[in-house]
This record gives structure tokens, sequence and C-alpha cells, in this order.
């Protein structure tokens, strides 16, 4: 399917919404889909991100 595999180093799980959503926009992503994780710091994760994107 030649995805490629982005990775970006971030110091706190907070950052990880405003990161995913600079991503987004530098690659013109009008979709992003990810599985529901139940630990806590991946669940703030999720919210942040789906609140943002």
């Amino acid at each position: 399917m030649n995805i490629p595999l982005l990775h970006r180093d971030i110091e706190r799980y907070d950052q990880a919404p405003e990161t995913l959503l600079e991503i987004a926009r530098e690659y013109s992503v009008e979709q992003l889909h990810f599985n529901y994780e139940y630990a806590l710091n991946e669940r703030h994760r999720d919210s942040g991100c789906a609140g943002r994107l």
C-alpha cells in the first residue's frame, strides 16, 4: 500500500494532539483513524486528538 511510517518525538502525552494536528496539516490529512486505548495516557491522548482534528 506504500504508506509511510511517520515518527515524531514528544516529551509528554499531552503534546500528542498538537503534534498529530501538525502532521495532518502537513500532509493534508482528511481522516484519522485509531484504536480505542484503555490505558489512561492513551485515553487522554485520544480524546485530545478527537477534539482537535
